[in-house]
């Protein structure tokens, strides 16, 4: 039984370790410390395993708990960024704009094509939330979209931004050597005031879902792994410089700022975690 629990602890103490470091992870460019910002994408499944511990241990009343408990306090401040938490404020009496992002991957639909299926659902879905501001990734031409109810757009690359609202300004921040970018547009709202939106699309990393299952039948694992791997890296130091341009330009902003787009991370990334520290 004392081996079990030793063994036990081992694997606690290694688990809640990594946690850590993938907590604080999201403060280091992926250029710095290569390979590092991956553990990111491993928090969820870290995080449960820590829980168990934290709950195991209480049960057997060895403070053993709090490495877990300290391990999850380093990502205390990516957690409120996340959730909202204590967020009781009322603000029914403030402006509101109502913004939706929204990957449409070319307005193609699962089965790879494009039709009124598509169309209408995307019709649908813009009925039913009704935004003043629509941020577009992976966006083309597609006429069966209705957009007539937002006279105001702006498109660069893969992205495009509609309102509803009058756009004052736009640029663009023009990712180098891809297909994905970064626009931005102050809208005017109905009260006089301006707020700059950003609509932004990061790059893929480049990981399928059916690639990570198919190393379980591999002949060639390593290679395979190393393959992947590297195009994680890849993915982190090109996400690292687009998100650094993405903040420069935040920092420059003469107004209120809200930026929307898809990431193609998670939250606990430094990508995302330097957007929202500008926020």
């Amino acid at each position: 039984m004392l081996i079990i629990k030793l063994v036990l602890k081992i694997i606690n103490a290694i688990l809640a370790f990594i946690l850590a470091v993938a907590f604080a992870s999201v403060y280091v460019p992926p250029a710095y410390l290569p390979y590092i910002n991956a553990l990111g994408l491993l928090v969820p499944i870290l995080l449960a395993f820590n829980i168990f511990f934290v709950i195991l241990w209480l049960l057997c009343k060895d403070m053993y708990f709090l490495y877990s408990v300290m391990a999850i306090a380093v990502g205390w401040g990516q957690w409120t960024g996340v959730f909202s938490v204590g967020a009781d404020k009322d603000t029914t009496d403030t402006l509101t704009l109502r913004l939706m992002t929204y990957n449409v991957m070319s307005f193609y639909g699962q089965d790879g094509r494009a039709g009124e299926q598509v169309s209408t659902s995307v019709n649908n879905t813009l009925d039913v939330y009704s935004p003043d501001v629509i941020c577009f990734q992976e966006y083309r031409h597609f006429p069966d979209v209705n957009l007539s109810e937002w006279k105001y757009s702006y498109r660069d690359k893969n992205v495009a931004l509609y309102s509803r609202y009058p756009i004052i300004n736009k640029g663009s921040l023009s990712f180098d050597d891809t297909f994905n970018n970064a626009v931005y547009a102050d809208v005017k709202l109905s009260a006089g005031d301006t707020v700059r939106v950003y609509c932004v699309h990061l790059e893929s990393l480049e990981i399928r879902a059916g690639e990570v299952k198919a190393l379980s039948t591999s002949h060639d694992l390593s290679n395979d792994v190393k393959g992947l791997w590297g195009r994680l890296n890849s993915g982190f130091i090109t996400q690292g410089s687009q998100v650094k341009k993405v903040v420069e330009s935040i920092k420059n902003s003469p107004y209120p700022v809200v930026v929307a787009g898809d990431f193609n991370n998670t939250p606990f990334s430094y990508s995302y975690h330097s957007v929202l520290q500008e926020g």
